[in-house]
């Protein structure tokens, strides 16, 4: 069975709802949540599947020139959120916590990436 990793009930604001989706669901589809999370952690967004994390970073010049600037970025579709940096790494302090309990193997590296991301944005 398949599960969102975060859920509405986790969200600070109902509008935050892409961030549930940019994290995505427990099933055999997370091979590559280990690499979107060492992205993350280091301000590097990802795109897949039309849903994903943008940081202001990613933007070439023409779109920083033509955006109101902002932090981070979920979205889905044309459905998006826009995020400060402590809001974002509190949704992905508990993303990796959740993903760390069903996969231990992986709870240093998460929390490595975790404090990396603290270091680099807050």
């Amino acid at each position: 069975m398949s599960e969102m990793i975060l859920t509405d009930n986790d969200l600070a604001d109902p509008s935050h709802w892409p961030v549930t989706v940019a994290f995505g669901l427990f099933d055999d589809q997370m091979q590559g949540f280990l690499g979107i999370a060492r992205g993350m952690s280091n301000g590097i967004g990802y795109s897949a599947n039309d849903k994903g994390v943008l940081f202001w970073n990613d933007l070439d010049d023409y779109d920083r020139a033509h955006e109101e600037r902002f932090d981070v970025e979920c979205f889905l579709l044309d459905n998006s959120c826009r995020l400060t940096f402590l809001e974002f790494y509190q949704y992905m302090k508990l993303a990796f916590t959740r993903y760390s309990e069903r996969h231990p193997e992986c709870a240093e590296e998460l929390e490595n990436d975790s404090r990396r991301f603290a270091d680099l944005f807050l």
